[in-house]
């Protein structure tokens, strides 16, 4: 891009107007959106959002210190034979095994999955209804049902709109494969997070224990010595930014593979002709559009700060029903707050990655998308993540299944046979993490495809003819005939251009 990037008003004045598919009616309300400064990665050298680039930096400096002047504090007690690590890495082996097989099933079977997904929580919702009742929870179980009749009609007001998404899917699964180095990069980035994690909780179990004050031995009346209970005196702010501290880093490493998938996925869609766009997408996301990812990861995770911290004063006030509620609605509507932030990150990053724009003007563009493409925005979004959400629970019951069932048979030693149930909910959990985490890039590609087939659907038809004619015709639009490539009017069976 240039030094600076547009103004939302001068975007707009480039931006063709009405729904898509009004937009299909001539080549000029076609033309690319700002096509000289789609995803190219050498021109932009002002970086966006320094402010928020510089303070995440900073703070993760200061975590790091606090981690190594609070680690001292901690006892670490490594006695393990290593049976049971072993047993967790073939645990994460089974998982990603699942991930890719989940690819394969989803290129057949993604209207399948996608249904069963969404009549199957209905269903789970009825059933647990049905239990509360008959166990006297009449309230509990009225909700359950209430909620199961709303996602039975969800499920009836949106049906016509699956077809579309599995559409979407199906090319995500061809780019996919094409650029597999998106999977090897979110297991990386997921290292990197584990890392994290690791290093933050060093720090923050290092503080409370620099705060714990031991409990006294005393003596009653009786002759007996009795052990007073341990006095936590930690600070409620510093308990906050250290949980702030852990959601903004996981954050700004998830957004920043996300916004480097879109990149690539766009550039596949703009200029085929480029066979990889990984090194200039991860240039961009790690200097002149990093800010603007700390910016957005900023948000949601302060957010996650506060609703965690009002759900641990909720759970540690069972005496007060006033506080208890009101913290629960607050809970509640954070949770509202949340999603609709984690959807509109997603949508905005898509933008920063394809034309570097700052956080602000792409939020700008991700309201403009929505009042264009409507709810089906939303929907398509929601499908993609219950087709992945359905994939990745059934890994995690497979892998937790053959893992209570090895660790039960005696094979893999005593230690991992007596703790068999264990080893097996660790299984579950450890198969549905790895699944997701290989199916995430499937959520990024599938409506970084949404958005610019939205924004721009002529360049679509024209350089994978195939591909978006067949989007064309489940989403009931008409392909420009006099737009087509003169070999596709000769012969419409003839592959991508």
């Amino acid at each position: 891009m240039g030094d600076s990037a547009p103004g939302v008003a001068d975007f707009r004045q480039q931006r063709p107007t009405g729904s898509i598919s009004a937009r299909n009616d001539t080549h000029a309300e076609n033309e690319p959106l700002l096509k000289p400064q789609r995803l190219d990665f050498t021109k932009q050298k002002k970086c966006n959002d320094v402010f928020w680039a510089i303070l995440f930096l900073c703070h993760l400096i200061g975590m790091i210190v606090l981690s190594v002047y609070f680690g001292g504090n901690i006892n670490f007690d490594f006695d393990n034979n290593g049976q049971g690590f072993l047993f967790v890495a073939a645990m994460i082996f089974c998982g990603i095994c699942c991930g890719y097989f989940s690819i394969k099933v989803l290129k057949t079977s993604t209207d399948t999955i996608i249904r069963s997904a969404l009549l199957g929580q209905a269903v789970l919702s009825a059933i647990f209804g049905a239990v509360l009742i008959m166990l006297g929870s009449v309230g509990g179980g009225i909700i359950f049902c209430v909620l199961a009749a709303f996602l039975c009609y969800y499920y009836y007001s949106i049906k016509d709109r699956i077809p579309f998404t599995v559409s979407l899917i199906e090319i995500a699964i061809d780019i996919f494969e094409k650029f597999p180095s998106v999977v090897y990069m979110s297991l990386f980035v997921v290292i990197l997070q584990a890392v994290w994690i690791v290093a933050w909780s060093i720090g923050l179990f290092g503080y409370i224990q620099s705060v714990t004050t031991e409990g006294k031995t005393v003596t009653t009346a009786g002759g007996e010595t009795e052990t007073e209970d341990e006095e936590v005196n930690s600070n409620g702010g510093l308990i906050f930014l250290f949980l702030l501290s852990l959601y903004w880093t996981l954050e700004v490493l998830r957004y920043a593979v996300h916004t480097i998938i879109a990149a690539i996925t766009a550039s596949w869609y703009f200029f085929p002709e480029k066979d990889n766009a990984l090194g200039g997408a991860t240039n961009r996301a790690l200097t002149t559009s990093f800010g603007s990812i700390c910016f957005g990861a900023f948000l949601i995770a302060f957010v996650r700060a506060v609703r965690a911290m009002i759900d641990a004063a909720r759970s540690g006030n069972d005496g007060n029903v006033a506080q208890q509620l009101l913290a629960c609605i607050a809970s509640c509507i954070l949770s509202c707050i949340e999603f609709i932030l984690e959807v509109f990150n997603h949508f905005a990053f898509i933008y920063v990655a394809i034309y570097g724009y700052d956080f602000m003007t792409s939020a700008y563009m991700v309201v403009d998308i929505f009042k264009t493409s409507g709810i089906q925005t939303i929907i398509n979004f929601d499908l993609t993540q219950s087709a992945m959400w359905a994939c990745s629970v059934v890994s995690g019951l497979a892998v937790g299944a053959v893992s209570l069932a090895v660790a039960a048979s005696g094979i893999c030693g005593d230690d991992v046979e007596d703790s068999y149930v264990v080893y097996g909910f660790v299984g579950l959990i450890v198969g549905f993490f790895m699944c997701w985490i290989i199916l995430q890039p499937m959520i990024s590609i599938t409506n970084t495809i949404f958005v610019v087939w939205a924004e721009d659907p002529q360049t679509g038809y024209t350089n994978h003819y195939q591909e978006f004619t067949k989007l064309k015709n489940v989403a009931g639009q008409k392909v420009p005939v006099g737009l087509r490539p003169a070999r596709h009017e000769q012969d419409d069976s003839v592959g991508r251009v």
